[in-house]
């Protein structure tokens, strides 16, 4: 863990939050409930508002203009309720230890989860930037050295995302690889890394999901739903920071999606975008609430 306690970074001996951790050595964790459910009806409301006066904004020329169309930029310059999120004392009090007191908001995307199968290139694995630290697959990371973080992206869930939702599936501890996704396995449900598998990350509106910028992730394929939920995200870098999801209305899963059985060993190896969810342990609970197929 790090701090900034004069000009430059320093290594901090005050004990971190166990997400913290988590965060640097998985590059995931999820935070339970760090929006009330008035502040998400806020955000989400907000949301809508800047959705519906402000036209999409077209960042690349050449892609059609229904690329741009689930996407809302700047939201900080939007919306004082995102500001306000994106600054929450229980996401900072996770990243600092990483990125220091002075990490800064990079980039604030509020955006739409489409009811059906996206066809944006976030559908295959990828990273979001680096990899940081490149190096040869050979090379080994030194476990002595806590693995240096640069960037971090925060979804904050505006309503709950069921791995029906098309939840991203992350791959545990692939930000360490050094290493991009394989080019030739971008789609493949089952790609892994040092023999872990993916898992799904599953949320209730209110949660906050974090994710390092290098991890090998993805947007599952969507089950099948009545309504279709929608999200706003920021990133922050090195001083960065976080990102954030909100659906237009709740998700009312009518037609759930039955998903294959888990392999053999699967709490550790099922595939995040075809087998049950193995996030921590203190969210079963919270799965079985919000309704996963076969929990």
């Amino acid at each position: 863990m790090i701090t900034r306690r004069s000009g430059y970074l320093s290594i901090s001996a005050d004990p971190a939050p166990a997400a913290t951790e988590q965060l640097q050595r998985e590059g995931y964790v999820v935070l339970p409930g760090v929006l009330s459910p008035a502040e998400t009806k806020a955000l989400g409301e907000d949301i809508e508002r800047v959705f519906e006066e402000y036209p999409p904004d077209e960042r690349v020329p050449g892609l059609a203009a229904e690329h741009w169309v689930p996407f809302r930029y700047e939201m900080l310059n939007r919306s004082e309720a995102c500001q306000r999120a994106v600054a929450h004392p229980s996401i900072l009090q996770v990243i600092e230890p990483l990125l220091g007191e002075d990490c800064h908001v990079i980039a604030n995307t509020a955006w739409r989860q489409p009811e059906a199968e996206s066809d944006h290139g976030g559908r295959f694995w990828h990273i979001d930037s680096g990899p940081h630290v490149p190096r040869d697959p050979a090379v080994a990371w030194d476990e002595r050295i806590p693995y240096p973080v640069f960037a971090v992206a925060a979804h904050l869930f505006i309503w709950d995302c069921p791995i029906e939702a098309g939840a991203t599936g992350i791959i545990p501890g692939s930000h360490t690889s050094g290493q991009a996704p394989p080019i030739d396995r971008m789609a493949d449900d089952d790609l892994e890394w040092g023999e872990q598998a993916a898992v799904p990350v599953v949320a209730a509106a209110g949660d906050v999901a974090l994710f390092v910028s290098d991890v090998w992730h993805r947007a599952c394929p969507p089950a099948p739903m009545d309504r279709v939920a929608s999200s706003s995200s920021a990133t922050t870098a090195g001083a960065t920071w976080p990102s954030a999801s909100v659906p237009p209305a709740p998700p009312t899963i009518s037609r759930p999606r039955r998903w294959p059985e888990p392999r053999p060993n699967a709490s550790a190896r099922s595939s995040a975008c075809t087998g049950p969810s193995s996030t921590t342990a203190d969210r079963a609970p919270r799965r079985e609430r919000l309704g996963r197929p076969g929990s």
